[in-house]
């Protein structure tokens, strides 16, 4: 059985678990579920970045959203020889998209 750790299923009183358990009266095997933990542990930690610079990349993605801005990046990249990169979508309630933004942005 996998779940997201939610007390109602692991509780150790009344828990969904140990009702199972205790109902079928044979070995469960009992997993939290591994990518809700993981998502868990980076939302917990996304909570550690400094919101000056969680601010500081929405301002970044907010100024290149204009079509004439991403232009004149792409122009100087091409310029200058460089790859063509334009900052990727941040998106504050999917927590994987700072990551990838913030790498982006690097990465220009």
């Amino acid at each position: 059985m996998t779940h997201d750790r939610h007390r109602c299923f692991t509780g150790i009183d009344n828990g969904v678990v140990k009702l199972i358990r205790d109902e079928v009266n044979q070995k469960i095997f009992d997993l939290p579920d591994p990518c809700h933990s993981l998502n868990l542990v980076v939302k917990a930690s996304l909570e550690e970045i400094p919101q000056e610079i969680k601010e500081f990349i929405s301002n970044i993605h907010n100024y290149f959203n204009s079509p004439q801005r991403k232009e004149r990046l792409k122009g100087i990249q091409i310029k200058n020889q460089l790859p063509v990169l334009l900052p990727k979508r941040y998106v504050k309630t999917r927590w994987l998209s700072l990551g990838d933004s913030l790498e982006r942005i690097i990465q220009i």
